[in-house]
């Protein structure tokens, strides 16, 4: 079972987040109002950053929880938390962890590295000479 769970959040990056089809969230989660929770957190980020690509760096699964470790890179093309863009290059670590039940998405937890997202989009940029 906890190869079954891998391969679906596996197939959540692959075939929902990273091609942005958003609509598909209900074939993956059970909870309505957890799928509008993940459709509005993906927007702003995909507004903000809109080649943003995440990676599965590190999976464990146990029973019905699948806990990943993954990086998300992308452009900072667009506002993000009331910064305009500055067309830095970004990349910030996130852990989850989804709880799975009968083939779905029961439960999600999200911790990212805000704080090292903030410093890239509001740092001074280097000076080149």
């Amino acid at each position: 079972m906890t190869d079954d769970n891998k391969q679906l959040i596996r197939r959540l990056y692959d075939e929902v987040l990273n091609v942005r089809a958003l609509d598909d969230l209900g074939l993956y989660i059970a909870d309505t109002e957890l799928i509008e929770t993940i459709k509005r957190g993906c927007l702003v980020l995909y507004e903000s950053f809109p080649d943003l690509h995440s990676s599965i760096d590190e999976m464990v699964a146990e029973g019905d929880r699948v806990s990943v470790r993954a990086t998300s890179t992308g452009s900072h093309d667009g506002e993000f938390m009331g910064i305009p863009p500055t067309g830095r290059q970004i990349s910030f670590e996130y852990a989850e962890i989804y709880g799975i039940s009968d083939g779905r998405i029961r439960s999600y937890w999200c911790m990212p590295d805000m704080a090292g997202l903030m410093r890239q989009v509001t740092q001074e940029a280097p000076v080149t000479s």
